[in-house]
């Protein structure tokens, strides 16, 4: 299954990308915002993408590779997890490799993954935990209609100190109002 736009596409998360998923997040700077240890290792990323390969099929966890669509170039890792079918709640994390940053991937995955949560899934809210000094996923989270519901004091374990995380969820019909607002606004542009 894939989720596509124009510019990027969502693919399942196979041991195929293991050495491309090593490139992107051994990096000391990125994981310090990921549940993901460093140094990454090899049998971690064995184990992690494996389980995620029997949770994707399960669907109990769907892990997506990120993909620039032009050059079939793997950018990036998002995951909708935790999924609740009973209360339609699930959990969406996310992570671009530093040198794709700044190009909207990020933004254009969480889109596509909201969208088919929402219709495919039937789900009602998203939760995102952001580490609180990561200003870049609170002005994504901001942009898709999230809203900041509080801290989660000491919830995030990083090199042996806890640290407080944000907790942002977004609405299915939040995000719904918005999309309709943003492509109405999208349609006057093009008639101007």
């Amino acid at each position: 299954m894939y989720l596509t736009n124009k510019v990027i596409y969502l693919k399942k998360l196979t041991m195929r990308y293991a050495r491309d998923f090593k490139k992107l997040f051994n990096d000391p700077f990125i994981t310090r915002y990921l549940t993901i240890p460093y140094p990454l290792e090899q049998a971690w990323i064995r184990d992690y993408i494996t389980s995620c390969m029997e949770k994707h099929d399960a669907g109990e966890k769907y892990a997506w590779g990120i993909f620039k669509a032009d050059i079939n170039k793997f950018v990036g890792v998002c995951v909708l997890k935790d999924i609740d079918q009973k209360n339609r709640v699930a959990k969406l994390g996310y992570s671009v490799g530093k040198r794709f940053w700044n190009n909207g991937y990020t933004l254009m995955a969480v889109r596509l993954i909201l969208k088919y949560a929402f219709t495919n899934l039937d789900l009602n809210r998203i939760e995102v935990r952001i580490d609180m000094e990561d200003e870049k996923s609170v002005k994504l989270l901001e942009e898709v209609s999230g809203k900041k519901e509080g801290i989660m004091r000491s919830a995030l374990l990083y090199e042996n100190s806890y640290r407080d995380v944000y907790l942002y969820s977004v609405l299915k019909n939040e995000y719904l109002i918005d999309l309709k607002e943003r492509i109405s606004r999208h349609d006057m542009l093009s008639i101007l």
